[in-house]
């Protein structure tokens, strides 16, 4: 929404909350946020991409702030088909990189 002092949107960013729910009968639903430096986006993603062997992405979001240099990512995924099904152990491999706020 831009001000009426610019009337460019592209000049004014407004913050918001964003909601956002799934339903997976039967299945195990997690849902992460994660913040990180915008420098650690290529190791997140290289190892997001190894733990989400046999987990199902369902939905989420993405968002850059360029000023504070920080990404800030929400998804939602299916662990059912997980032999160990515990959210916190993919928590802490996230935790892991360097960047994660």
């Amino acid at each position: 929404m831009a001000s009426p002092r610019s009337p460019d949107p592209i000049e004014t960013c407004y913050t918001k909350e964003i909601m956002c729910s799934e339903n997976l009968p039967g299945g195990k639903l997690v849902e992460f946020f994660i913040r990180l430096r915008r420098e650690a986006e290529p190791e997140f993603f290289k190892v997001f991409k190894i733990s989400m062997k046999n987990i199902v992405e369902l939905s989420g979001f993405y968002d850059a702030d360029i000023e504070k240099n920080e990404i800030s990512m929400g998804f939602f995924i299916d662990i059912s088909h997980l032999k160990e099904s515990v959210p916190e152990k993919i928590a802490e491999e996230f935790k892991k990189i360097e960047g994660v706020l």
